[in-house]
């Protein structure tokens, strides 16, 4: 039994990169970046919301890009027409451009999984 997990319609995901100030690794340096990640509810309803992580595998994607350092983050109740910020880690395998695969919306009142539309990208670049 195949299943795709459905859209949230109404919330945006968005992320940035912090704690840098720049935005490049060492070649042979590759160690965890912290991402905010803004869930923003653009909905006419209140919604409990749980990020989900999940690290690309081979099958998923052959060239995966990077790694999550934890699981899922709990962000609570996020307020319709409001937003909620958190920070995460994952580790970068390359340089350039890398989509954050993996991140999934767990909507805790009714256990509805969501998967982005559009999944966040940030830019990383070697320091050759």
């Amino acid at each position: 039994l195949h299943w795709r997990p459905r859209d949230m319609q109404g919330i945006v995901l968005s992320a940035r990169l912090v704690g840098l100030t720049d935005t490049t690794l060492g070649v042979q340096q590759t160690k965890p970046v912290s991402v905010a990640l803004q869930v923003t509810n653009l909905s006419k309803k209140d919604v409990n919301i749980e990020l989900l992580f999940a690290t690309p595998t081979e099958n998923d994607n052959p060239c995966k890009s990077l790694l999550w350092l934890q699981s899922k983050r709990p962000l609570g109740k996020v307020a319709q027409e409001d937003a909620s910020f958190t920070l995460v880690e994952m580790l970068p395998l390359h340089e350039g451009t890398i989509t954050l695969e993996g991140i999934k919306l767990k909507d805790l009142t009714d256990g509805t999984i969501y998967a982005p539309i559009t999944l966040p990208q940030i830019f990383i670049r070697s320091s050759k």
